[in-house]
C-alpha cells in the first residue's frame, strides 16, 4: 500500500519530530516531552535500553514506515492502513506548535519593527530628501539643461546635456544674439566641441576651416574653376559663404595661427550686414543671413606668439576688434574632465599639470590627451605605465628630472 508524502522538510527538522513521535509511542505524554534537543536523544538513548524491541518497533513505524496488515498484526501493532494518518496528525500537532512560535516571533518583531519606523519617519524622510537633493546637485554639474528663447520664434525650450564646460551658457548666449565669438584657451579644452554643441542647442547648421599662415583668401571667398564643357570659368562657394548667405555657425579654428593680412578679407564681411565679391559677378553681393554667427578659436589672445604656443601670430587690431564683445577665457573642464575620463588617469594628468604650471615648461597635459587615454585603457587595457612611456615619450632627460618618479611608472 503507497503512503501518503507530505511536504519537504529538513532532514533535521523530520529527525526532531521522529524523536517526538517515537517517545509519544512509547509512552511519554506530549505535554511532557522536552524542547531541547540534547534531552529528546538522552530519552530515546534511556528507552531504547530499557525495552529495545518496543523502541525498534517504534522506530520501524515512524521512521522506516514499517508495519504489518490486520490478519497478521500482533497486539500493539499498528496496521499500515492506519500508519499515514497517525503519523501525519502527531507530526501536524508538533508542526502547528512550531509555527505559532514562528508567528509569535513575526509579531513580535513586525511590531518591533513598526515603531521604530514610525519613530524614525521623519528622519527617513528628511535623509532622503538630502540625498536626493544631492543628487540632482551632482547630476546638474555633469548635465547642464538650457532653456532659452530662439531668436524670432515662439518660445522654444532645448535642453542641452552634458558633459559640457562652465562656459557653455555664456556661449549659448551671444550666439543666440548673432555676437562673434573668441574663444581663447590651451589646446585641448574643447573648443571645437562646445562650437558644434552650440550650433546644435540653436538649431543651426555648423562649418569650420583651420587657419594657417599659409592659406589664401580662396579659402573664405571662393574659386573660379573651369569646370564649364567650354572651359568657362564659374563661380564655387566656399563653406564660409554658405554659412554666411544661408545661417549657421562657422568656426575659424586656430584663428591666431592665420596670416593676419588674408583675415583682412573677413573684416567687411564681420563687422557689416554684407560684403562683396568681384569673382562671384552673375550675383557679387552677399548678404548676411539673420542666423548667422563667428565663431573664433584661438590658444592667445591674438597679440603674438608665447613661449608656449610661438607658432601663433599677432592678428590685426580691427580683426580683435570685431571679436572683443565676445572675448570668452576657457580652460581645462574640471565638470568635463570628471565625467569623461579614468579616475585615476584624471588624478595622474592632473599632478603632472601642476609640475608643468609651476615650472613653466612649454608642455601640454590636455583633457582631449586623457580622453584618449582612458579610450586606450578601457578598449585595449593598457596600464598607467603603458600611457605615461608613451606620454613622457618626447620629454628630455632634464625635463623628465623634474617629474616625481612615482608620475612615471615604467
Amino acid at each position: 500500500m503507497a503512503t501518503r508524502i507530505r511536504g519537504r522538510r529538513s532532514n533535521k527538522t523530520m529527525e526532531h519530530y521522529h524523536k517526538k513521535v517515537i517517545l509519544e509511542f512509547l509512552g511519554i505524554p506530549p505535554q511532557d516531552m522536552p524542547t531541547q534537543i540534547s534531552i529528546l536523544d538522552i530519552m530515546l538513548e534511556q528507552a531504547k535500553r530499557e525495552d529495545p524491541d518496543r523502541y525498534q518497533q517504534a522506530y520501524n513505524i515512524v521512521v522506516n514506515k514499517n508495519a504489518v496488515e490486520p490478519e497478521t498484526a500482533e497486539p500493539g501493532l499498528v496496521h499500515l492502513a492506519q500508519l499515514t494518518d497517525i503519523l501525519d496528525e502527531k507530526i501536524g500537532e508538533y508542526e502547528g506548535e512550531a509555527i505559532k512560535k514562528v508567528q509569535m516571533t513575526y509579531d513580535i518583531e513586525q511590531q518591533r519593527i513598526g515603531e521604530l519606523f514610525t519613530k524614525s519617519a521623519f528622519e527617513v524622510k528628511q535623509a532622503a530628501m538630502k540625498a536626493a537633493l544631492d543628487g540632482i546637485e551632482e547630476a546638474t554639474k555633469k548635465f547642464i539643461q538650457v532653456e532659452y528663447v530662439v531668436r524670432r520664434e515662439p518660445n522654444i525650450v532645448t535642453k542641452v546635456k552634458g558633459p559640457l564646460p562652465e562656459q557653455f551658457q555664456e556661449i549659448l548666449d551671444l550666439a543666440d544674439e548673432r555676437i562673434n565669438i573668441l574663444l581663447v584657451g590651451p589646446s585641448g579644452c574643447g573648443k571645437t566641441h562646445i562650437s558644434i554643441e552650440v550650433a546644435k542647442s540653436l538649431g543651426l547648421d555648423f562649418a569650420s576651416q583651420s587657419c594657417s599662415a599659409g592659406m589664401s583668401e580662396s579659402i573664405f571667398a571662393g574659386w573660379l574653376l573651369p569646370i564649364e564643357a567650354a572651359g568657362q570659368f564659374v563661380y564655387v562657394s566656399s563653406e564660409f559663404v554658405r554659412i554666411y548667405e544661408n545661417g549657421g555657425i562657422f568656426l575659424f579654428d586656430e584663428i591666431d595661427g592665420s596670416d593676419s593680412n588674408t583675415l583682412l578679407f573677413l573684416n567687411q564681411a564681420l563687422a557689416n550686414q554684407e560684403f562683396y565679391l568681384p569673382q562671384r559677378h552673375k550675383k557679387p553681393k552677399v548678404k548676411k543671413h539673420k542666423d548667422f554667427v563667428a565663431i573664433a578659436a584661438a590658444n592667445t589672445y591674438g597679440t603674438g606668439a608665447t613661449a608656449m604656443y610661438n607658432g601663433r601670430n599677432a592678428l590685426d587690431a580691427a580683426t580683435l576688434d570685431r571679436f572683443r564683445m565676445g572675448i570668452v577665457q576657457m580652460d581645462y573642464s574640471k565638470i568635463v574632465e570628471e565625467e569623461l575620463i579614468d579616475s585615476e588617469l584624471l588624478a595622474w594628468g592632473r599632478k603632472i599639470r601642476e609640475v608643468i604650471n609651476r615650472h613653466r615648461m612649454r608642455k601640454i597635459m590636455s583633457t582631449r590627451l586623457l580622453i584618449d587615454a582612458t579610450k586606450m585603457k578601457k578598449g585595449k587595457k593598457w596600464d598607467l605605465s603603458k600611457i605615461a612611456k608613451s606620454y613622457f615619450s618626447d620629454w628630455s632627460p632634464e625635463e623628465m628630472k623634474i617629474i616625481d618618479k612615482a608620475l612615471c611608472p615604467f
